[in-house]
């Protein structure tokens, strides 16, 4: 019971907040850090140190997956909004080519420097992954019950 009201106040609350956020390796495990301390007040394992219980036991004996996964499926479900609106809307335009998955950040003059990591292409290649290639994910966007159904058995 513990564990569920955790998952569907703490855990849906946070990740819902950062679902337009673009995630970098070290504030992704971060994510995962918060979200093994969590677990572990909830099902009442001590902490690391004093257990010598790894986050990925407690993330197995908890049945469920890590934050950083759960998040990127929600971005991906996000793409998929975003996507499958016309092709004349406003956030369709601002976020991708029409007609095409290119982000529309790569039409602007690149930024002397390391480039930063942005969420369009991010989230995209995550898609591209899960559908097999860019065209597979862009005909999968135009038809809501096959992306749901390719998001979910990711």
């Amino acid at each position: 019971r513990r564990l569920d009201i955790y998952i569907s106040y703490v855990e849906s609350k946070l990740l819902y907040g950062l679902a337009c956020c673009c995630l970098n390796k070290a504030e992704q495990r971060r994510l995962d850090g918060f979200q093994a301390r969590c677990l572990r007040q909830v099902l009442r394992i001590p902490p690391a140190y004093y257990s010598r219980v790894s986050n990925r036991t407690v993330l197995e004996r908890a049945k469920h997956r890590p934050a950083s996964d759960l998040l990127l499926k929600q971005q991906v479900q996000l793409l998929e909004r975003v996507l499958e609106m016309p092709q004349e809307s406003q956030m369709h335009s601002i976020t991708v080519v029409p007609g095409t998955l290119q982000p529309t950040t790569n039409q602007y003059v690149r930024r002397v420097g390391r480039p930063r990591k942005e969420w369009i292409p991010t989230v995209m290649a995550e898609a591209a992954r899960v559908a097999g290639g860019s065209a597979n994910a862009f005909a999968a966007a135009q038809d809501e019950r096959v992306w749901r159904g390719m998001v979910r058995a990711s």
